[in-house]
């Protein structure tokens, strides 16, 4: 596959990925106004401005390449599965397992041929814990030069993650 190509697919998935991200947190707004008014909550218009104003995603997006650089692909990723409470860690934390699957430099490493990804007898909550702690030990797993190809990969498509972030959601972050 050519460099021009596998760009192009990661411009693809990480604007797939944005977009679908950003309608996952409206929707986790919108939930939270419903439960806290008792009744339909604000009008989407309003709910889609709060959210792309003060969006987290967006800042934390922002962030994940230069906490990629600074303290590496390991400790990053278990930073995000300990702030898994918040949406948009757990958003971010399946843009790296979804990329690391489907990338075509890194799906046939030996460690995330491993990851089993089929939701077993536990609830969903269990099985995303399970899923993330997966990835972490099939990313530790990984040879030096498997790391280092895996860690650009990620800073590459949280690269374009952050501009198309940029483009879509509002706001100065």
């Amino acid at each position: 596959m050519s460099i021009k190509n596998l760009n192009l697919e990661i411009a693809q998935f990480a604007m797939k990925s944005v977009l679908d991200s950003v309608k996952e947190m409206e929707s986790c707004v919108d939930g939270e106004n419903k439960r806290e008014k008792g009744k339909v909550g604000k009008p989407k218009e309003d709910v889609k401005k709060d959210t792309k104003k003060n969006s987290p995603y967006k800042s934390l997006i922002k962030k994940i390449p230069v906490m990629v650089q600074k303290n590496g692909l390991i400790n990053t990723l278990v930073f995000l599965f300990s702030k898994q409470k918040g949406k948009e860690y757990k958003l971010a934390l399946n843009h790296f397992i979804n990329w690391s699957i489907i990338n075509p430099k890194t799906k046939d490493m030996e460690s995330f041929k491993k990851i089993k990804l089929e939701e077993d007898q536990f609830g969903e909550d269990q099985f995303e814990k399970d899923k993330y702690k997966e990835y972490i030990k099939a990313v530790y797993g990984l040879s030096s030069k498997e790391y280092r190809i895996l860690t650009g990969e990620m800073i590459n498509l949280f690269v374009w993650l952050k501009r198309f972030a940029d483009g879509v959601i509002e706001g100065d972050d």
